[in-house]
């Protein structure tokens, strides 16, 4: 799997891979676009894996200093390369970003009914910590 799927970083700046900019304008038309591009400032992280082509990515915020608890917004991988470890590969080099940040905990919210996702983060020592209507909030221990 190491010989296509690299892991790298979408810098600050423009973003033109697909994934990600479909994902950027979702949120953009569900949120305020003022909070989101100041939250996109302040310690923002996007990763990607790829094989000359998007795989999958992993976006994520580590500026909570104060609870040191960083937040996964998303993370996806193209169906056709799941089940190849290519998610938990995201997940641990995000880890290791968010360490360096002096994060001690990330959370991440997940639809009740993605069971897949669920199974994914519980293999990946997140446990739930909260029940919300349609989702659960989730964290683990960095």
């Amino acid at each position: 799997m190491d010989d296509f799927a690299n892991i790298g970083i979408i810098g600050n700046g423009c973003y033109s891979k697909g994934a990600v900019m479909v994902h950027l304008w979702v949120c953009c038309a569900k949120n305020n676009l003022s909070n989101l591009l100041e939250k996109i400032h302040q310690k923002r992280e996007i990763h990607f894996a790829h094989d000359g082509n998007p795989l999958g990515y992993c976006t994520f915020y580590a500026n909570d200093a104060e609870r040191r608890i960083a937040y996964i917004s998303l993370i996806a991988v193209l169906p056709e390369y799941q089940k190849l470890h290519i998610g938990t590969k995201l997940l641990k080099e995000s880890f290791e970003i968010m360490r360096t940040y002096g994060m001690e905990h990330c959370m991440l919210e997940v639809r009740k009914n993605n069971r897949n996702a669920i199974r994914f983060y519980e293999k990946n020592y997140f446990v739930i910590i909260e029940e919300r209507e349609e989702s659960y909030l989730m964290r683990c221990e960095l």
